[in-house]
């Protein structure tokens, strides 16, 4: 009798085990205002997956706005260890640059606030857009809640006009990031009509300042994944990008450390202007 007793009451703690339990979460968002370029309204939520749901929606503060236009919808909110990885539909590519890098600063300040998440990161359909990145990744400007943003001069392929075009991305600046790192990673993005032209598995490795001289240090990927017919305009759309930023008149390409002189038939001097034409 006294085995069955214990029993029932082993089953009866067993069952009872607590829920987990909901934590109260600054939801970020963009503001409307100019007085400063993030808010926040606080919900009790479960999990990151509530989060990035809740964040889909308008938030109810009116001073307030959700990022995501309508057609943008999230696939999937991966928790693996300590890491989230948000996918979001092709739709996500459509946002404005500058609505991308608020969105992205608003996911990882708002998931990093779950003691399970550090690191955050954000694919569409299956492919990475970011890297991870920490809440100590957004950089704070001197206003509360303001990350730094820059703005970034990026030619890209207009498949329409058949041309290099540029736009003008602004970015949220992470902390460490340097605007060169910035720009490349821009560059490896397509928006709408204007596509990229670098093998989308090229990695910037190192970039250094010369006076007014750029030395950018790429991964074996660019030679080895470019397309030959994408090759000339491809440098030219690098040069003309990174002679763009201030004190930058003048590029150098490495690749693995090494002088890039050829591009499988396309000869390339040393020093490249924003002229060069192949």
């Amino acid at each position: 009798m006294k085995v069955w007793s214990l029993l029932l009451i082993l089953c009866l703690l067993m069952s009872c085990t607590a829920a987990p339990a909901k934590i109260g979460v600054k939801l970020y968002y963009p503001a409307n205002t100019g007085e400063s370029l993030l808010g926040y309204e606080i919900a009790d939520i479960l999990t990151p997956q509530d989060t990035v749901a809740m964040l889909m929606n308008p938030p109810t503060d009116s001073a307030l706005h959700t990022m995501f236009a309508t057609p943008v919808k999230c696939q999937t909110v991966i928790h693996e260890g300590s890491d989230v990885t948000v996918d979001f539909t092709k739709e996500y590519y459509d946002m404005l640059p500058i609505d991308r890098s608020v969105a992205e600063a608003c996911m990882v300040l708002t998931l990093t606030q779950f003691q399970a998440v550090d690191r955050v990161r954000v694919s569409v359909e299956g492919v990475m857009v970011t890297d991870f990145l920490t809440g100590d990744d957004i950089l704070l400007g001197d206003r509360m809640e303001a990350p730094v943003v820059v703005e970034l001069q990026v030619f890209l392929f207009d498949t329409v006009l058949q041309e290099l075009s540029d736009e003008y991305h602004s970015v949220v600046l992470r902390e460490g990031q340097s605007a060169e790192r910035c720009l490349f990673d821009e560059m490896l993005k397509s928006s709408g009509s204007h596509v990229s032209l670098l093998p989308p598995k090229t990695r910037l490795l190192s970039s250094e300042r010369q006076d007014d001289t750029l030395i950018l240090n790429l991964s074996t990927e660019f030679v080895t994944d470019m397309e030959q017919a994408r090759a000339e305009k491809a440098v030219s759309g690098i040069v003309r990008s990174f002679t763009a930023l201030e004190g930058v008149n003048k590029l150098s390409l490495q690749v693995e450390g090494a002088p890039l002189t050829r591009l499988g038939s396309l000869v390339l001097p040393d020093i490249l202007t924003a002229d060069w034409s192949g």
